[in-house]
């Protein structure tokens, strides 16, 4: 009779111990499966840094010491510094891929370094990569930065919202958390923002946590007089303290916000205010490079002697958001 019970004791702690490894080996393999996942997900948005700027990976920047490390760890090309503000990007290259492109972010110095699309609405790029691949519904999902649909595609509104998840291995907007602190905030002022009409330099303005449905990410206004107060209330609400401080809002014509959850379930949201430092329109100069003086024809150019020059239109007046 005890040796029976030994028995039975011996083979349950036998099936005990299998059902075990098999749990453990599982586990194991679940999670070599999302770590793989990862791994594959920021390798593909590497191959699209690829067709966007060529084997550096990164957009070249200004000579103000804002260059930053790529998303492999790697620094900025020669190139860097050589221009005060000329990007270049395989606009047609990338539409070939994806034809929602309208834009490209790069964050000097961290990973956000990612194109930004368009979409018909503001759930598919929750899911889907760049090149339209979508994770297990278990897996890490990347899905892609996006500008919300109620947004002109060009950046043309007086407040644009792009968005993207915080990712557990610090990929896509996952450094945006990080800048409620404020050494960290100070330390990543600058944001490009490249566009197939021209290139933006921003400059973070605020940071702003808000509830995951809080109406915060407004993008049309009545007046110039309404813009102005929600750009003064996005100052005010700001959870750092710029420095050097953020300028007046008479000053700003143009906002971009770039918005992520946080990591708590998201509940919450924290999104990086931006204002634009360069031209409200971003010039693109190539059409003018190599652009002649006309010849002069010897016309009778007395019909133009007594016409005024027209009047230069303020480049610093605010652009009209009505």
């Amino acid at each position: 009779m005890a040796a029976r019970r030994t028995r039975e004791r011996s083979r349950a702690a036998r099936v005990v111990f299998v059902l075990s490894l098999v749990v453990l080996v599982g586990v194991a393999l679940a999670l070599a499966a999302y770590a793989f996942s990862y791994g594959q997900g920021q390798v593909a948005y590497d191959k699209v840094a690829e067709t966007a700027f060529g084997a550096q990976r990164t957009p070249v920047t200004d000579a103000d010491g804002d260059a930053g490390a790529g998303t492999d760890g790697s620094q900025p090309g020669s190139q860097a510094g050589s221009q005060p503000f000329t990007l270049t990007v395989d606009w047609d290259a990338l539409a070939a891929v994806n034809p929602d492109i309208v834009g490209w972010i790069y964050l000097p110095g961290t990973a956000i370094n990612y194109p930004v699309v368009r979409g018909a609405d503001d759930e598919r790029y929750l899911t889907h990569n760049f090149n339209g691949e979508v994770a297990a519904n278990w897996l890490p999902t990347y899905g892609t930065p996006f500008l919300l649909a109620a947004n002109a595609a060009d950046f043309s509104d007086a407040n644009n919202v792009v968005q993207a998840h915080n990712m557990a291995n610090g990929s896509m907007f996952a450094k945006i958390p990080q800048l409620m602190d404020a050494a960290e905030f100070n330390a990543h002022r600058t944001v490009y923002l490249l566009t197939p009409s021209g290139d933006y330099r921003l400059t973070s303005v605020s940071m702003v946590v808000s509830g995951a449905y809080e109406p915060v990410l407004q993008t049309s206004f009545e007046s110039q007089e309404e813009f102005r107060s929600y750009v003064q209330g996005l100052i005010d609400r700001s959870v750092v303290a710029p420095e050097p401080a953020a300028p007046a809002v008479d000053e700003v014509s143009k906002l971009f916000m770039f918005s992520t959850c946080t990591s708590d379930g998201g509940q919450y949201r924290c999104i990086l205010v931006c204002a634009a430092t360069e031209p409200d329109e971003p010039a693109d100069e190539s059409a003018d490079a190599g652009a002649e003086e006309p010849a002069d024809t010897g016309a009778d150019e007395s019909a133009d002697a007594g016409a005024e020059e027209p009047a230069d239109a303020d480049p610093d007046e605010p652009a009209d958001v009505t």
